[in-house]
């Protein structure tokens, strides 16, 4: 949507706001990462975007730091031995039964921060 709005403008400005890539509009923005999000969950017999249009911005970081400043985080459970991921496999004569286990959940620390958007087509 944001790359259609800037389309119908018949400027150079436009043009060049239209093409950028994720990494791009990061640069412009000053962020180090623009996530695309298109995943999709099973509505009756139809799929449909999981955040429609709707754009969530916040801040975080890819290193951990001790005052972690941001406002998502996630928090994991360790299984033996400090791992955070234990996989089993069940061999049947045909098929084989691949069961991973993980304990994880994502926190909303504090909504202050966290702006939603949303974009709609006009």
């Amino acid at each position: 949507m944001r790359s259609d709005s800037y389309d119908v403008q018949n400027t150079a400005g436009a043009t060049r706001a239209a093409g950028l890539t994720p990494e791009e509009l990061a640069r412009k923005l000053f962020v180090d990462e623009v996530r695309v999000m298109s995943a999709r969950y099973q509505n009756g017999a139809e799929k449909s975007n999981l955040l429609g249009n709707k754009i969530y911005a916040f801040y975080t970081r890819n290193d951990i730091m001790k005052d972690e400043p941001a406002n998502i985080k996630r928090f994991v459970t360790p299984i033996d031995g400090g791992s955070t991921f234990r996989v089993y496999a069940d061999e049947h004569s045909k098929f084989t039964d691949l069961t991973v286990e993980h304990y994880s959940n994502v926190v909303l620390t504090s909504k202050e921060g966290i702006r939603k958007l949303t974009v709609t087509a006009s």
